[in-house]
């Protein structure tokens, strides 16, 4: 695998590099980044680096100054150049330097990713093996079990520092660091050894993966990345043992969730069903883990989740019940599910409404939320939920915390306040946007609740 480096002042170009090109394809993994050609050299300082793309035109350092000390310091470096510039000379001075490549950002499409990295996989190579400098790990495994531990966080100590201290880890045959996280070595069968665990022991997994004989190093070394990338967040339980892992099992990769599956996925969450229910919360964390969805996506679902539940229920526990600003591990987001579903279903048991009326006013809140604009009369919304006129109004009351007009009322300026801070469209164009066809009434309903007019209230934002 070549350790690649990426320069540029840019954060989003930097994120999207490393997101979306197929770098694993090419045999290439990413060991950082950095803004700048001074944070740059740092990270070359204590990081094992084959290739670094590098923008040209960057603040405190340019990107040619930093390639000439770069080039200086580490003479095996390999470098491309990520520009803007149309002009070829300014282009040359990088090649003079010892670029061996430069890739104009106006290629970053899709359908170019795999003809850049190919070409330069082929160029980086090439290069190489000129000066001798090919990375390690190129022949293959001659044992069929090999040890891994893969750390992807640390909570307080470094679990993994102290484990492979205090098992002597580096001394044992075939020891190799994989990347920063990733540690190998030789597994002898026919001895099994007892390894002790650090008191606190957090954010690793230790493994024995089986069936790896005559296997590359390069490919084990793909497959040990893609897991911590992919699979760590769903396995990771902190147990104090050896998992059992297969090579082919762990090469298999899985097609990803396509969107129809992740938005049917994520109604079943926001539905809220699950809160009177526990057998279908649990069926559904079930099929959420085993779904196949990826953390960013899992994320997502959770933040609209967090933002739903503050929305319908922390009005009626007047507090709110906030999304932790990461996620380390599957196991982090079953507990904060359970806490939710714990929360909510203390509300209905501490209700004097049955559980059945509780989630037909709550889903008749959402309804508000959602359809605000439209014309909407508590009767209507009594019928649909086979509730009687006057028995819909005091349970609404009761359970929301404010009468239904009241709350339409809420839920309609509310709305109007946001669209004219970011919006430029007329008084007559909000008012009927949220829900009122009579501008002055509009006007005259805005005036009373936030004490001053709609056009007052956008001056002074």
């Amino acid at each position: 695998m070549l350790n690649v480096l990426i320069v540029d002042d840019d954060k989003l170009t930097r994120k999207g590099l490393i997101a979306s090109m197929p770098w694993d394809k090419y045999e290439m993994k990413i060991v950082g980044e950095a803004g700048n050609g001074i944070a740059a050299l740092e990270f070359l300082e204590k990081t094992q680096v084959d290739l670094v793309l590098s923008d040209l035109e960057m603040p405190l350092m340019s990107g040619l100054e930093f390639i000439q000390k770069a080039q200086s310091r580490y003479p095996r470096l390999k470098f491309a150049v990520l520009t803007v510039h149309s002009d070829f000379d300014y282009i040359q001075q990088a090649l003079r330097l010892g670029a061996i490549d430069y890739i104009a950002k106006v290629q970053f499409d899709q359908e170019n990713f795999d003809s850049i990295l190919s070409r330069l996989s082929q160029r980086v190579r090439k290069e190489m093996e000129k000066d001798g400098s090919l990375p390690a790990g190129k022949g293959s495994m001659d044992s069929d079990r090999i040890y891994a531990l893969v750390e992807e966080f640390s909570e307080g100590e470094d679990s993994a520092e102290i484990f492979l201290s205090q098992n002597d880890i580096r001394m044992k045959a075939g020891f190799r660091e994989v990347i920063s996280g990733i540690w190998i070595w030789n597994c002898e069968e026919d001895c099994p050894e007892e390894y002790r665990f650090p008191v606190n022991y957090n954010g690793c997994i230790f493994m024995t993966v089986s069936g790896v004989k005559g296997i590359p190093w390069d490919k084990m070394d793909a497959v040990l990345l893609r897991y911590k990338r992919e699979k760590f967040f769903w396995e990771y339980t902190g147990i104090k043992e050896v998992q059992e892992k297969d090579y082919q099992e762990m090469q298999r990769k899985e097609e990803p969730i396509d969107e129809e599956t992740f938005r049917e996925l994520k109604q079943r969450w926001l539905s809220f069903q699950w809160i009177t229910e526990e057998s279908l919360f649990e069926k559904i964390c079930f099929d959420l883990k085993k779904s196949n969805i990826t953390v960013a996506k899992l994320y997502h679902i959770m933040l609209a989740m967090e933002n739903a539940w503050n929305q319908n229920y922390g009005i009626v526990t007047e507090e709110r019940y906030e999304l932790p600003s990461e996620f380390h591990a599957w196991q982090e987001i079953e507990h904060w599910l359970e806490g939710m579903y714990l929360r909510t279903s203390g509300i209905f048991s501490n209700n004097q409404y049955s559980n059945e009326v509780v989630q037909s006013i709550m889903e008749a809140k959402r309804y508000v939320d959602e359809h605000f604009d439209q014309h909407l009369v508590s009767s209507d919304l009594a019928r649909h939920f086979h509730l009687s006129r006057s028995y819909f109004s005091i349970c609404f009351g009761k359970i929301v915390g404010v009468p239904f007009n009241e709350y339409l009322r809420g839920v309609r300026i509310d709305r109007a306040r946001e669209y004219l801070v970011k919006t430029a469209k007329t008084i007559g164009e909000i008012s009927d946007m949220v829900g009122y066809e009579d501008e002055k009434y509009f006007s005259k309903v805005f005036k009373k609740m936030m004490g001053m007019s709609p056009a007052e209230y956008r001056k002074q934002s």
